[in-house]
């Protein structure tokens, strides 16, 4: 009687376990997924030197469109558009008496950049980040490079900047549980704080920056039928 409650039980298992397979095979054939991205983020910078300083401010939204498809183990991303909604920067320098350039004398803007997705045990890993823009917008010899937001998984900024390292409360990790891809629509939101501060000391003008933001990010999953 026990063996054959065993074989029951095993029974079970493995039909379980086919189902769960089968459902997967069915949604890597007949399904796709539209990506929709919003990304938000606020921000603010100071650069003091020798005689002058300079203290800038940015606040900006980026739209990605996109879509993906499993190929087997990985998934196959598409894009669509991206887009600068909205970009409103300020830069203020002090050096006998105040200047200030506004939106149309910054001649970098922010850029998305969307890198991969990558499938890790039970989740889905977004890998992107958010191309910067150097400082300050006034006419010198020494600029900065500010970097804006990046997802953890992103190996794109230099080693010495240890961007995750900076992030002070959230968390950049951006995912989804591949169990989410079964519904018709999931949205998710990441939200992370980031501060670093940097000098250069060895010219003959020293230089501290301090560089900070909030970001942001809205994804929204919908789950296709192909046709």
């Amino acid at each position: 009687m026990m063996k054959k409650s065993l074989i029951a039980v095993i029974a079970l298992l493995f039909s379980g376990l086919s189902i769960i397979l089968s459902q997967e095979t069915h949604i890597a054939r007949e399904c796709w997924w539209e990506i929709l991205i919003e990304l938000t983020s606020k921000g603010s910078y100071t650069l003091e030197e020798t005689g002058v300083s300079y203290a800038g401010s940015y606040d900006y939204t980026i739209q990605w469109s996109g879509c993906m498809e499993q190929d087997g183990e990985d998934f196959i991303l598409y894009y669509e558009d991206s887009e600068l909604v909205r970009w409103t920067p300020l830069e203020k320098m002090t050096r006998n008496g105040r200047e200030i350039k506004t939106k149309k004398n910054f001649s970098e803007k922010p850029g998305f950049a969307f890198n991969y997705i990558l499938k890790k045990e039970e989740n889905i890993l977004f890998d992107f980040l958010v191309r910067g823009f150097h400082v300050p917008q006034h006419s010198r010899s020494r600029r900065y490079y500010l970097h804006l937001p990046a997802s953890k998984e992103n190996s794109y900024h230099p080693t010495d900047i240890a961007y995750n390292l900076h992030i002070y409360k959230g968390s950049n990790q951006v995912y989804f549980s591949k169990d989410a891809l079964l519904d018709k629509l999931t949205k998710k939101d990441f939200h992370w704080s980031w501060k670093r501060h940097s000098s250069d000391k060895d010219v003959d003008k020293p230089s501290f920056l301090t560089h900070s933001y909030d970001v942001d990010v809205e994804i929204t999953i919908h789950k296709r039928l192909k046709e």
